[in-house]
């Protein structure tokens, strides 16, 4: 958090992380909620609470089951709500997005996407 109380919405490095099987432990701030349910795709804990956050960290390192179930849930969550492809897919209804995707999940070399500011072609 920054200290004009400005915080991030949802840091990159907890999808990446879950992404990759990393189970998570996070503090209930900011939009990381969205990403993170409690027991269910990470663990969260009180803000400004350290016991809390090291007794979830035990928790994940000494209960298998739960560790298994949560990273399970985590890359799930994170191929299904962040998903590039599927948001670049997404992007066809949007006005001025072509959200075309080639094979590879990249967007087809022929098309343009509309950036706001100006029509920057990919190819």
């Amino acid at each position: 958090m920054a200290s004009n109380g400005d915080r991030d919405g949802i840091p990159n490095v907890l999808i990446e992380s879950m992404a990759m099987g990393v189970p998570v432990v996070v503090t209930d701030i900011s939009a990381i909620p969205e990403l993170v349910e409690n027991e269910s795709t990470g663990l969260l804990v009180p803000p400004g609470q350290p016991d809390k956050l090291a007794e979830a960290m035990l928790r994940l390192l000494t209960d298998g089951e739960l560790r298994n179930r949560i990273i399970a849930a985590g890359k799930q969550r994170v191929v299904r709500k962040f998903d590039n492809r599927q948001l670049i897919g997404a992007g066809r209804g949007v006005p001025g997005g072509h959200g075309d995707v080639n094979s590879e999940g990249g967007m087809r070399n022929s098309e343009t996407f509309d950036c706001g500011f100006q029509n920057v072609d990919l190819s």
